[in-house]
């Protein structure tokens, strides 16, 4: 199967890709062979459309039941979209050649999948005994990456030591996949552009190293990584959402709208680039436009009743019919919630908020009174309860609410929200020492609270040195 974005936007295989199509709306014959049948499920998949990917598949069993490399790509999606073990096991006795490398490989994704690691092991090391050496290269490489998959990058590093030739490309790319999975960003950022300055034209490459950017807040870089591979490819669905992502922390959210919107035209069974427009509308104050993003998002994901997505999307929409003063709407969308989520205690905290927003009060107080009097409440309870305050105006209430928080509940999260309100109030000595605490403690509830208030290009550990010499 190629997964490279080069060969997909290829003469060979966009030609391969119109006869299937052709076919496939006309239900005539296809002639096609079977790695095409896998290539354009793969192209599929790269772009967002996992259900005609799978199309692809079955279209290929038809005419070449049997075939390892068809059936491989289902064996996986039983493992890690459906978590059938049982389904995968079924499909790997379906397999015609036994012999071939993909069905061993399936058979180690099933042994990892239930936990039966040392099985896995022996299986390995058997048949790395078994195979020839001119072989070994490449069985290493295969078997790094399935454990690479799997998390298990000590076993990756392990095999990959055993390689011969520590100068190929396929070595490199592994190393930098570890390094991504590790959390070893800069050691990744500088593997991957090594490997672009020999492959400039890579689309992996580029958003691979934008990923690792993004994770060491490099977000312009980041967002310039996107822009080469969307040069190379535009329908990019990894690049897109990339850049998104980046525009969206930066706070350019205009941009970062139109670049949901792009990545929802090629993924139309994805909501999260809906609910990610709707969020940064919302951040714009365009709640109109952002309860029509929500909708959306709503709509697509409806068909999917135990996704934990309805729950984010019914509670933005809670949020914003509430602040459009929208108040029996966002009174049923929070019945929505309850049934989504089964949180009863944050249920009454947003029943809580709309009737805050709506003017009511005394219905208010009483919503937060039984959310925090649940058995089942948490100081993510009171937090929300605070930040709503905050969001009213309340400043000075929702301050008492956040230091309790801090000082006799104990939970860091609510440091930057303090700082935040210390900052409002005019306490500048106060709001320092706030500061400082959050961007220790809670790096990332810090940025989100407080970014805004600071140049996109200063890390977290920067911002109270920033701030104290104003």
């Amino acid at each position: 199967m190629n997964n490279d974005f080069e060969y997909f936007n290829s003469d060979d295989f966009r030609k391969c890709l119109k006869e299937y199509e052709r076919a496939r709306d006309e239900g005539t014959t296809m002639f096609l062979d079977v790695n095409d049948f896998a290539d354009i499920a793969d192209y599929y998949n790269q772009m967002g459309n996992s259900k005609e990917a799978m199309t692809a598949i079955n279209h290929g069993l038809d005419i070449f039941p049997g075939e390892a490399v068809l059936l491989s790509y289902i064996i996986r999606s039983d493992l890690h979209t459906d978590q059938d073990v049982q389904e995968a096991k079924k499909h790997l006795e379906m397999i015609n050649d036994t012999i071939d490398p993909e069905y061993f490989y399936c058979m180690i994704e099933i042994l990892l999948t239930e936990g039966k690691k040392d099985d896995a092991d022996d299986e390995i090391k058997k048949k790395y005994s078994e195979i020839e050496t001119i072989e070994h290269d490449d069985f290493v490489i295969d078997i790094a990456e399935i454990y690479t998959d799997y998390l298990y990058t000590s076993d990756a590093r392990d095999w990959l030591s055993k390689v011969f030739d520590k100068k190929s490309i396929d070595y490199k790319e592994l190393n930098g996949r570890i390094a991504m999975v590790e959390g070893d960003y800069n050691n990744c950022i500088q593997i991957y552009q090594q490997l672009l300055d020999d492959n400039p034209f890579s689309c992996e490459y580029w958003d691979n190293l934008a990923s690792a950017q993004m994770q060491t807040e490099q977000y312009y870089d980041a967002i310039a990584s996107c822009d080469y591979s969307l040069a190379i490819s535009p329908d990019n669905q990894i690049a897109l959402r990339n850049k998104a992502n980046a525009l969206y922390t930066t706070g350019d959210y205009e941009n970062a709208i139109a670049t949901y919107d792009a990545l929802a035209k090629i993924t139309p069974d994805d909501a999260i680039p809906h609910l990610s427009a709707g969020a940064a509308l919302m951040n714009m104050g365009d709640y109109s436009s952002a309860v029509m993003q929500l909708k959306d998002a709503e709509r697509i994901n409806s068909k999917n009743e135990d996704s934990p997505l309805n729950a984010d999307i019914t509670r933005e929409l809670v949020i914003a019919l509430s602040r459009l003063k929208k108040t029996d709407e966002a009174l049923a969308y929070s019945e929505k919630y309850k049934e989504y989520s089964n949180n009863i205690p944050e249920t009454n905290v947003l029943k809580g908020h709309i009737y805050l927003e709506a003017g009511n009060l005394d219905t208010a107080i009483a919503f937060f009174a039984e959310a925090v009097n649940d058995p089942k409440a948490d100081s993510n309870t009171t937090l929300r309860i605070a930040i709503s305050f905050y969001d009213i105006g309340e400043t000075e209430m929702a301050y008492e609410l956040f230091k309790e928080i801090c000082y006799k509940i104990g939970d860091e999260k609510a440091w930057p929200y303090l700082a935040l309100c210390a900052k409002d109030m005019g306490r500048r000595n106060e709001y320092l020492s706030c500061l400082k605490h959050a961007c220790e403690k809670v790096p990332d509830e810090t940025r989100l609270v407080l970014g805004d208030s600071f140049p996109v290009e200063l890390s977290v550990a920067e911002y109270y040195d920033y701030e104290r010499k104003k």
